[in-house]
């Protein structure tokens, strides 16, 4: 794994910190010259972000009741990262 900060990415550094994830993929199929377009690039980051916001490492492994728009927007994302997959490693 690449250390963000060894990288220079602007990475939040939590554990398992799915924006980072997001950062750190895009990073490195930039520096193996296999980069993703601009569209796709977004796309990972908006997706990253939206899960992110409902799903942090703060708010597992709680009893929490989301919301059914968070769920909605939950899903949406997950099943946008299950459909593209294969895109982000080929």
């Amino acid at each position: 794994m690449i250390a963000g900060e060894d990288a220079g990415l602007p990475l939040n550094n939590f554990p398992h910190d799915l924006e980072d994830e997001a950062v750190r993929l895009i990073y490195i199929r930039k520096k193996y010259a296999v980069g993703f377009g601009s569209q796709m690039r977004a796309d990972i980051q908006y997706h990253a972000i939206k899960l992110n916001s409902q799903w942090r490492p703060a708010l597992r492994y709680r009893s929490t009741v989301p919301l059914p728009v968070e769920i909605s927007s939950v899903r949406e994302s997950a099943v946008w990262f299950e459909e593209n997959y294969p895109k982000l490693w080929s």
